[in-house]
């Protein structure tokens, strides 16, 4: 599909997103359209679509997603993102290098458009705890700094869910945002949950 074909797909794609009413959408549609749109579109319009996912009333509050289906969709974007771009760079020199790089930068764009959300909670945890496991299962990109940025922001998500955390969802994404962390960050956080309870 088109650029073009991409944005036009695209506005009532937010526009339902960011509505306040019930969405009369398949839960599999949904998903499948924010893994779609989330590997398909360029790196200008990226920001767009990660505010409204963020902002989205229906996404967060709906007992259709009390798990973690939209982690695991961003996850699978993560592949198809990697997918897309080894092909574009494949007769390229250094391929290899090129994709990991354009890889790369669009985790960075995702990543900044979420520092820059008003709430930091469960809502950017999931969205990162999928990107995470979408890197995990794609190690063959050299994710470098990105990755650890990523893991430190998992960490520091987690953390702050801390003793908080009863819901279903919460716990679902809390399993599974540290389910891909290396082990000596996640020592940090074992430290940290240490301390919260010395003075429980």
């Amino acid at each position: 599909m088109s650029h073009r074909g991409v944005e036009e797909l695209l506005e009532p794609f937010i526009h339902a997103l960011e509505s306040k009413r019930a969405l009369d959408i398949p839960q599999e549609t949904l998903l499948g359209a924010v893994t779609h749109f989330l590997s398909t579109l360029s790196l200008a319009d990226l920001p767009r679509l990660v505010e409204a996912v963020v902002g989205s009333d229906y996404l967060w509050s709906s007992d259709d997603y009390a798990g973690y289906e939209l982690g695991q969709a961003i996850s699978l974007a993560v592949t198809a993102k990697v997918d897309y771009l080894g092909k574009r760079h494949s007769s390229s020199w250094c391929a290899s290098r090129k994709a990991s790089s354009s890889s790369r930068q669009w985790l960075n764009t995702i990543q900044t458009t979420l520092g820059k959300s008003r709430e930091q909670g469960v809502i950017e945890l999931e969205i990162r705890a999928g990107l995470l496991s979408g890197v995990a299962h794609n190690d063959q990109i050299q994710w470098e700094d990105e990755r650890v940025e990523l893991e430190e922001d998992v960490i520091l998500g987690v953390s702050q869910l801390g003793l908080s955390i009863s819901g279903t969802r919460e716990l679902a994404i809390a399993r599974e945002a540290v389910n891909h962390v290396e082990a000596r960050r996640l020592l940090i956080l074992d430290l940290q949950v240490s301390g919260m309870a010395i003075f429980m």
